[in-house]
């Protein structure tokens, strides 16, 4: 397997055993947890091996070295684009795949807490202080914060009719 290469322009910050990736491209922040992390820093790291990126996950880890692991945090990095798009590169891991993984490393009494994940949080822009809906195009308005889009101005006659207000553009 030729191994992924993390993409550029991400911004790292540690915590703790964790790791949080802002990516300004999308404008959206990844928390990846320690099995996850510790993938995503050595992939980052230069030229390893698969076989030396599973052991260090059971170096750090204290489970038993895995393949299984290994793909399934590399999945779970290609779902939220944190690599670089290879044409070469494995397909992503099939539902059914996933779940024979899983299923094994349970089997094999590896703990929840090795099994990859990544939480992504999304900021989302508040709309009106009341309502929390902003006003499209040509409906009334009286301050731009109003307006889907932040612009409040004079009345273009076809659209707002409230006398001293102004209308979104």
């Amino acid at each position: 397997m030729v191994l992924p290469i993390v993409r550029k322009g991400l911004q790292l910050n540690r915590l703790d055993d964790e790791l949080l990736v802002y990516d300004g491209k999308e404008d959206v922040v990844h928390l990846l947890n320690e099995t996850t992390a510790c993938v995503f820093e050595l992939l980052s790291g230069g030229t390893v091996t698969q076989d030396e990126i599973e052991a260090q996950i059971a170096q750090r880890t204290g489970a038993a070295p895995s393949e299984g692991v290994f793909l399934l945090a590399v999945d779970e990095l290609r779902k939220v684009n944190l690599l670089e798009d290879l044409a070469d590169n494995a397909e992503p891991l099939s539902d059914l795949t996933r779940r024979a993984m899983l299923r094994k490393m349970a089997m094999t009494g590896a703990a929840a807490l090795l099994i990859p994940a990544i939480t992504t949080l999304a900021p989302r822009r508040a709309y009106g202080q009341v309502s929390g809906a902003c006003r499209e195009k040509k409906e009334c308005c009286t301050v731009d914060a109003d307006c889907c889009s932040d612009k409040c101005g004079d009345p273009t006659g076809t659209g707002c009719q409230v006398v001293g207000s102004g209308e979104c553009h």
